[in-house]
């Protein structure tokens, strides 16, 4: 409940209206092809490949240095990704041209991680999978042809 409750109110600085549960692209871009650096638990962008966001700068960033390398990635290229402001997590959104099969693709790589299914519905285009550490809902936009990860640290 919190997890939803957090993408509705993030969702709100990164261009979706809180209603609509879509997240959409904000300013941020990140490099695509990132990597996770396991000694320190954050992600970071090391291919050089710049991803461009709807601000259109194509500069090159990276993942926000605090995002969890615990958490899979697919191997999509990022089209954004921010810290929620609202409350502590991120979100990560990837471009795909198979939604649907992108997701399942996300699903067993979560599932293979250790991730757990709290609810999954690849027919409605939402998921939620959580370990001891972190809940991911995973999202496909209506607008944006997107996979996005909505990562939030479990209450503990």
């Amino acid at each position: 409940m919190a997890l939803c409750a957090s993408l509705a109110l993030a969702t709100a600085g990164c261009g979706a209206s809180a209603g609509d549960g879509q997240v959409t692209d904000g300013d941020a871009s990140v490099a695509a092809g990132s990597v996770a650096d396991a000694d320190d638990g954050t992600s970071d962008a090391s291919d050089g490949q710049a991803a461009e966001g709807a601000g259109g700068s194509g500069s090159e960033s990276s993942l926000p240095d605090d995002f969890p390398a615990a958490v899979p990635l697919p191997d999509l290229p990022i089209a954004s990704a921010i810290p929620l402001t609202s409350a502590e997590g991120w979100i990560a959104n990837f471009r795909t041209d198979d939604q649907p099969g992108d997701m399942e693709k996300a699903h067993g790589m979560l599932n293979d991680a250790g991730f757990e299914d709290s609810y999954w519905g690849a027919d409605t285009g939402n998921g939620l999978v959580k370990n001891a550490d972190y809940e991911v809902e995973v999202l496909l936009s209506d607008s944006e042809p997107w996979i996005s990860f909505v990562v939030t640290p479990v209450a503990g």
